[in-house]
């Protein structure tokens, strides 16, 4: 069976910058009827959250460390705004190949 997963990263200010969900497929912090919430924080208070159906800590944990790096090289461009939706399409490919990988 194949997991259902739900991802969203916010800014420290609280702007949703990317969301999205896998129809397939850290440390788990809170559960939400069936499902389990995962959270990653980033020094700069960046929070990355995964809504998942099943356990797999280490594969989540290695999940959101090679987002967090995505997230990193989208935020490195000069040309994108740090609290603007992350509407690139190259991103969505990746994070979808990154979570087919682990999740």
């Amino acid at each position: 069976m194949g997991t259902t997963c739900y991802f969203v990263i916010v800014s420290r200010e609280d702007h949703v910058l990317f969301e999205t969900d896998f129809g397939s497929g850290s440390k788990v912090v809170d559960k939400f009827n069936d499902m389990l919430v995962s959270a990653f924080v980033t020094a700069s208070r960046m929070r990355l959250m995964l809504l998942h159906d099943a356990r797999n800590e280490d594969g989540i944990k290695a999940f959101f460390q090679e987002v967090y790096e995505l997230v990193l090289k989208v935020q490195m461009n000069p040309f994108q705004d740090k609290n603007a939706t992350i509407k690139i399409p190259m991103f969505d490919q990746r994070l979808r190949l990154i979570a087919r990988k682990y999740l």
